[in-house]
């Protein structure tokens, strides 16, 4: 772009603005693949071409160097804030953050600033999720939702489905899958719980165990309409009746009981 061309297209000669202008992003893939956008100020810019617009770079946040950092990428049509710190300098702008827009007094953001509450899903005793509140920390983009409250507690939420995972603000955690669950690992597994365990199963249960099930208990009682030990027929008890004696057996052992 000639400096003729920009000064006739351009509504400010001089060719540098200071200050900081609302702009649209037009084009988010750069012809050199850098991660810059091309923008267009809007009611100053209305008039240039699309391929004649500059590109942007953005403001990072800290911490960016080779192949480290945080990049959150923009999309066609977004509002952005945009100054030219290169003094006024219009072929180098720079993206600072998002415009705050609210047409019909409805916030660009998410539904809960409008006050539309999402509906978290969680299953019987687990506890309910706090709603939103205007002094949380809320993001929801490309599906996803973090909300980290004021109280201290945070979560993150697949919208679509419901399945999140949650801290609360006393410390206790959640993790609510809608849907199947999977976990693996290449190593040892190792849980410990200083008060009890109870596991609901709608369903069966397999365990598959390549070498030996050792379990330690003071006690294990087991309720069941059938158990079948290595396929065999039948255990004898004391409630057992001898087939030549008509007495209850007698040799039976003292630490394992069985219902006939």
């Amino acid at each position: 772009m000639t400096e003729f061309s920009d000064n006739r297209k351009r509504t400010n000669v001089s060719n540098r603005l200071y200050g900081r202008y609302q702009a649209q992003v037009v084009n988010v893939v750069h012809p050199e693949k850098l991660y810059m956008v091309s923008v267009r100020l809007l009611a100053l810019w209305d008039a240039i071409p699309d391929e004649d617009l500059p590109y942007a770079e953005f403001m990072l946040p800290l911490g960016a160097k080779p192949e480290h950092g945080h990049a959150v990428p923009v999309e066609k049509g977004d509002l952005v804030w945009v100054e030219f710190p290169r003094n006024g300098d219009t072929r180098y702008p720079l993206i600072t953050g998002s415009v705050y827009h609210a047409p019909n007094y409805q916030s660009n953001l998410p539904k809960e600033v409008n006050g539309i509450a999402y509906e978290p899903k969680r299953s019987s005793g687990e506890p309910t999720p706090p709603a939103y509140d205007r002094k949380d920390d809320l993001y929801e983009r490309f599906g996803l939702r973090e909300m980290k409250t004021h109280a201290g507690g945070w979560s993150i939420t697949h919208v679509k489905s419901g399945t999140a995972i949650e801290i609360l603000p006393d410390g206790q955690c959640v993790i609510h899958t809608e849907g199947k669950q999977y976990r693996s690992a290449t190593d040892n597994l190792n849980e410990r719980f200083d008060k009890d365990v109870i596991i609901n199963v709608g369903g069966g249960r397999t365990l598959q165990i390549g070498k030996d099930l050792r379990i330690n208990a003071k006690n294990i009682i087991e309720n069941a309409d059938l158990i079948t030990f290595n396929g065999g027929t039948g255990v004898v008890t004391g409630e057992c009746i001898c087939a030549f004696t008509g007495l209850p057996h007698g040799d039976i052992s003292s630490c394992v009981k069985a219902g006939k």
